[in-house]
Formats: structure tokens, C-alpha cells, sequence
């Protein structure tokens, strides 16, 4: 069936993912192809590839097993969402600072590592300024795999200076203030109940029920799992800001997906699930 081809997560399969993907967003009636679709779409694309990346290298999650399979069924949910290509890019840069968080962990470099979680979370937050809800939860992730002091901190905010000065220069000398950060629009930002409930609540039952299969004595085990139960419910907190923020979710989304198909027994009448469930949403 369609879970076995998907198992392993090779060239063949991220390229028929990577057909489908585009082919389900191009036809989604939200969607006016041309350049601004297309440059969205391999952002999105590159996001999956790094997400991949980071599951492979953290063990305590899962393995990438299925994870082209979970791309796909995530771009059905993400055309509930408008295109926006900045927000695309919030979200890259978000998951290219976690990963460098998870590389805390190793001793070696520390100090580089500090100085590029400031400078990515920052370039999210410039790029997206509804990223930066996202403070608590990787102060806790800093917690979690260092230690936080006020030297770490300081190493930290450097990075962030860093991607600040940078902005400013490549604003002001190279686009000619053509950027702008709308300060106004964040600080009225209202929490409103999500237009699908349906699917949200479909993707939080998937990552609960992955957390209680995954629930282990395990200290590093805890503290990764702790780690992404608080990003997924920031994430959450940001989609309920706006569901055009829907693509905040696509990491916790791909690492309970994966491993929930990996671990089943029974996965054709999972797999028919899946299913009823796109064409009941979608075609009904």
C-alpha cells in the first residue's frame, strides 16, 4: 500500500513528495501561482529537509521513517492557510536556531553556537515578528541542553546584535529601507479561536498520543520530549494568533506522524483513516 513505498525516506520518495506537495498547493483554490508561490514552495520544501535532518541527528525523537508521507498529508492542511513567503522564512530560520540548540549538547563550541541562536532566532523574528513569542521556549531549550547564566545569555544576545546590525545595513545600504517590521500590527495582536478546529484538533490528538507511546524514564528522553511539548503548544498559541501561521507546527506535526506510523501494527486501516479524513474535510 501507500505506507510501504514510504517507509524509508530516499531520493525516490522526497521527490515524489516533493511532486505531490506542489501539485496539492497549485491546485488549492487559495493559491495564485507565479513567483511568489514557487520561491514559498522551496522554502517550505527546504524546511522539510532540514527538519529531516534534525530528526535524524536526535535519536530521542524518532527516525525519519514516513516523514515524505507526513509532508504530504501536512501541505492538505497547510492550504487551509494563506501562502505568505516571510512567515515561510520565519519558520525556517526558527528550526535552523532549534537546531543549533540541539547541538548544545556537545561541548565543543559552545560559545559559536550561542552567538548563532541569537542570530537565527533574531532573523526569524525580523522576518516574522510574531516569532518572538517564541523567547520562553528556547530559554527553557537553552535550560535544557546547557546551562543559562548571564555570560550565556550575553553570548546570546550578541548573535542577536549581530542579525540586527545586519538587517539594518543590508535594509538601508542594499534595498534602500524597502523592509519594514510592523511593530503596530504585533502590538494589537488578538488570540482568536481557529476557523478549523477540526484539523488542529486531529494534529494535537496525533502529537499527545506520540508523547504517552514515547513517555520514558529516561532523563534525556524527558528533556528533549519536554522541550518539544512546549514548542508544540507555542506553536499552537501562534496559530491561533493567525492560522496563516499554520507552518509553525510542521516540525512537532513530522516527528509524531513519523513515528506513530512507524510503530504501528496495524497500518492499512491507519492508513485508510488518513485518508477518509482528507476526502471527508476536503471533497464533502
Amino acid at each position: 500500500m501507500i505506507f510501504s513505498f514510504f517507509k524509508s525516506t530516499k531520493l525516490a520518495q522526497i521527490f515524489i513528495a516533493f511532486l505531490a506537495s506542489i501539485g496539492i498547493l497549485f491546485f488549492s483554490s487559495n493559491v495564485e501561482p507565479g513567483i511568489l508561490f514557487f520561491s514559498s514552495f522551496l522554502i517550505y520544501f527546504i524546511t522539510f529537509l532540514l527538519c529531516i535532518l534534525i530528526i535524524s541527528k536526535n535519536l530521542y525523537y524518532t527516525n525519519n521513517n514516513f516523514s515524505s508521507l507526513a509532508l504530504i498529508y501536512f501541505t492538505f492542511f497547510l492550504t487551509e492557510s494563506e501562502i505568505n513567503a516571510s512567515v515561510y522564512l520565519s519558520s525556517f530560520f526558527l528550526i535552523f536556531a532549534l537546531r543549533k540548540m540541539y547541538l548544545l549538547t556537545s561541548e565543543k563550541k559552545v560559545s559559536a553556537k550561542l552567538f548563532d541562536i541569537g542570530f537565527w532566532f533574531t532573523t526569524s523574528v525580523i522576518t516574522s515578528f510574531h516569532s518572538i513569542l517564541f523567547i520562553p521556549t528556547f530559554l527553557l531549550g537553552i535550560s535544557l541542553f546547557s546551562k543559562i547564566n548571564i555570560k550565556v545569555l550575553l553570548k546570546v544576545l550578541t548573535g542577536s546584535l549581530a542579525a540586527i546590525l545586519f538587517f539594518l545595513f543590508t535594509n538601508s545600504i542594499l534595498l534602500e529601507n524597502e523592509l519594514d517590521i510592523n511593530f503596530i500590527t504585533f502590538s494589537k495582536i488578538q488570540f482568536s479561536f481557529y476557523d478549523n478546529q477540526f484539523i488542529l484538533l486531529f494534529i494535537t490528538v496525533l502529537f499527545l498520543f506520540y508523547m504517552l507511546r514515547n513517555f520514558s524514564s529516561n532523563l534525556k528522553t524527558r528533556m528533549y520530549n519536554l522541550f518539544m511539548i512546549v514548542y508544540f503548544f507555542n506553536s499552537l498559541a501562534l496559530v491561533l494568533i493567525s492560522k496563516d501561521l499554520f507552518i509553525f507546527l510542521f516540525l512537532p506535526f513530522l516527528i509524531s506522524f513519523s513515528n506513530i506510523i512507524s510503530k504501528l501494527k496495524h497500518k492499512l486501516l491507519f492508513e485508510i483513516s488518513l485518508i477518509l479524513i482528507i476526502f471527508v474535510k476536503y471533497y464533502l
